[in-house]
């Protein structure tokens, strides 16, 4: 086993600084050193998960809509009726 395996192996969230510790905590230190692997050094933004799951509740949104329930869809998708209507006018338009 290569030193860097046994030094992650062995890492823990509260050996880590903050914010990395969270980080750690969230979704694990092996996968967060891969991140830091692969991305170190560069800044990354990490969406809400509403713009994160966009384009995919876009396509849901077109199947669920029927017309006029915008306050239904908004509430569901835990977005302003305004965003709903603004989602659905470009799917509209993409066509």
């Amino acid at each position: 086993m290569r030193t860097e395996e046994i030094l992650i192996r062995n890492c823990t969230a509260e050996h880590l600084p903050q914010p990395y510790n969270l980080y750690a905590e969230l979704i694990g230190v092996d996968k967060l050193y891969i991140l830091a692997k692969e991305l170190g050094g560069t800044t990354i933004y990490i969406p809400k998960t509403q713009y994160l799951l966009k384009e995919v509740m876009e396509v849901q949104l077109k199947k669920e809509f029927d017309g006029g329930n915008y306050k239904e869809l908004a509430q569901k998708y835990n977005v302003c009726e305004k965003t709903i209507r603004n989602w659905l006018k470009k799917k509209k338009k993409l066509k």
